[in-house]
């Protein structure tokens, strides 16, 4: 009988890493489909592209360990992914330009609107040569 200590496969330990990549680069565009359907929100999923980025870091740490061509398919299908994901996030969920009415050195157009102490509040409060500035908070309370 030897009594030499068995040595681990690089290859059954990397698995782990390359799974566990796998599943969480699979698991933002879970929760994405879910907080549409289920909780119909549209807010920028920051965490799609993260969880990407963290799939992409566990692969990578798999190929480290064992190198094979199926994880290099991986790594590549894995980082499009990724890429798309932040180029989604980055680019494509700004908000479009303004194009509103009001513009500089233009007359404001009339509205009425209600300050904190309830009195009325139009376009012609504003007028004179005080500079101004209107902030609508937009809070729930």
């Amino acid at each position: 009988m030897s009594t030499e200590p068995a040595t681990p496969n690089p290859r059954r330990s990397s698995r782990l890493f390359l799974w566990l990549g796998v599943l969480i680069t699979i698991l933002g565009p879970a929760l994405y489909a879910a907080q549409i359907i289920q909780a119909r929100r549209l807010t920028t999923p920051w965490y799609l592209p993260t969880s990407a980025t963290i799939g992409l870091a566990l692969v990578l740490w798999s190929i480290i360990k064992a190198r094979t061509i199926t994880r290099f398919a991986l790594l590549a299908v894995i980082g499009l992914f990724a890429v798309a994901q932040w180029f989604f996030v980055a680019a494509l969920s700004r908000l479009p330009e303004y194009a509103g009415p009001m513009a500089m050195g233009r007359p404001l157009p009339h509205f009425t609107s209600k300050r904190a102490d309830g009195s009325a509040f139009t376009e012609r409060d504003l007028a004179g040569t005080q500079n101004s500035a209107i902030v609508f908070f937009r809070g729930r309370w």
